[in-house]
């Protein structure tokens, strides 16, 4: 069976000198213009996996882009607790939650005023299942 390969790509732009990931000085000596760095990710999976995993776990997350209520609605046969989580683009956890005694529906409502304006993304995990959606903070 073909297999599924689903591709992300990160891209950062800076006028830092070295230090952290970054080993060499900027190449424009009168650091006038920023370097540039992409990360490529791929994951290829089976689409059997992908198939059985998007039948069980239901997520809605809105209003997308939001100013600062964001609503994670959930839905899965057999829900009884989830983690909610939100992150910046490249990683840093700001929001975390451990939901439990939940029925098969869940709406959780979120005041995310005190976040900057960004990108950001809304990671839910149930019964081990995974979803991940990127959110638009403005």
């Amino acid at each position: 069976m073909p297999r599924k390969t689903s591709v992300y790509v990160a891209m950062v732009s800076t006028q830092a000198g070295i230090g952290g990931c970054k080993t060499q000085p900027n190449w424009d000596s009168t650091n006038s213009t920023g370097d540039y760095s992409a990360v490529k990710f791929c994951f290829t999976g089976y689409p059997e996996a992908v198939d059985i995993i998007a039948d069980n776990l239901q997520l809605n997350i809105y209003p997308n882009p939001f100013n600062s209520e964001l609503d994670i609605s959930i839905a899965h046969p057999n829900l009884k607790q989830a983690d909610f989580s939100i992150c910046k683009i490249f990683g840093q956890t700001v929001y975390t939650h451990h939901e439990t005694n939940l029925s098969r529906t869940c709406t959780k409502m979120l005041d995310l005023s005190y976040l900057p304006n960004g990108v950001y993304l809304v990671e839910v995990v149930v019964n081990g299942e995974l979803r991940v959606r990127e959110v638009v903070k403005q």
